[in-house]
């Protein structure tokens, strides 16, 4: 069940050109030179006029900004003061590589090389999609975030990297075929190794919130991931006593550190999804199959 399913848009074409930038490749840099030769040399006048102007309005804007960012610090409660901190640290080197960009095109050449395309590891693959993740709940681009790992049905293999978990490495049987494991015990510890290894993948999505300050804790306290699967026994399609982890403080709603056991057939996903939501007020009576809340979360 873990095949990311994103794809990279095709190139584009502009003006008979195949990277859909005219003349110029895309992997050039964004500023080049006065004096190349796809810029008019009677222009140069306007692009120093220009740059002029830009450092004028920059050194304008970083005294506006010092000015609030003073009256807002007297201000401020502690957990804002940390945000003006991380303002006043990346502030003044956002301003000089806009001045220096500008004002220098020739020496300060922003290039923007473009990935070959979407990385053949898998490992390299799910990092990715978990780091722009954590990326995007640090600047509140977005607060709720949802990622297959992969299709039930995939025969895909999984190239494990060499770690604790795996100090040789080594590569896993197919996802689908591991999943009929025949209830052997050796088919159970191959796809034991499998989901540990995808486990791996989302704690150290946990453990990148965990490092990310955020107000007056962390990001993963502030958070909560939902991990988990459709089945409970994969070998016979059994759709009930379905493992979830929990990882996240959920803003002190949460108690972490527990394993919550419940009696066979007893308790349904719609149960556990239906007392999320109460975690974060959406009051809801069924939430799927559900027969009701778990009192114990």
């Amino acid at each position: 069940m873990n095949e990311i399913n994103s794809r990279r848009p095709a190139d584009t074409e502009c003006c008979g050109d195949p990277h859909g930038l005219g003349t110029h490749p895309r992997s050039e840099p964004l500023f080049r030179h006065r004096h190349n030769p796809y810029v008019i040399p009677r222009l140069d006048w306007l692009f120093e006029t220009c740059a002029v102007l830009a450092i004028v309005c920059a050194v304008v804007a970083a005294a506006g900004a010092a000015a609030s960012v003073t009256l807002r610090w007297r201000r401020a409660d502690r957990v804002g003061r940390q945000q003006l901190k991380w303002l006043l640290a990346t502030l003044p080197f956002t301003i000089i590589s806009l001045v220096a960009t500008l004002v220098f095109p020739g020496t300060w050449s922003l290039a923007l090389a473009l990935p070959s395309g979407i990385p053949e590891n898998f490992d390299d693959h799910i990092k990715l999609h978990f780091d722009l993740t954590a990326l995007a709940f640090q600047a509140d681009i977005t607060r709720v975030m949802t990622l297959l790992g992969g299709r039930d049905l995939t025969g895909r293999a999984f190239t494990y990297p060499k770690s604790e978990l795996f100090p040789d490495g080594g590569v896993s049987p197919s996802w689908h075929g591991a999943s009929h494991h025949g209830d052997t015990a050796d088919g159970i510890k191959r796809f034991a190794d499998l989901n540990r290894y995808h486990t791996s993948t989302m704690a150290r999505f946990a453990e990148k919130l965990k490092a990310t300050p955020d107000g007056d804790g962390t990001l993963l306290d502030h958070s909560l991931i939902l991990y988990g699967t459709n089945m409970g026994n994969s070998n016979q399609h059994q759709h009930y006593d379905v493992p979830h982890i929990l990882v996240g403080g959920a803003s002190g709603k949460l108690q972490g550190n527990r394993h919550l056991h419940y009696d066979r057939k007893s308790v349904t996903t719609g149960n556990l999804l239906l007392s999320l939501l109460d975690l974060y007020g959406i009051e809801k009576q069924v939430q799927g199959d559900s027969t009701g809340r778990l009192a114990e979360l």
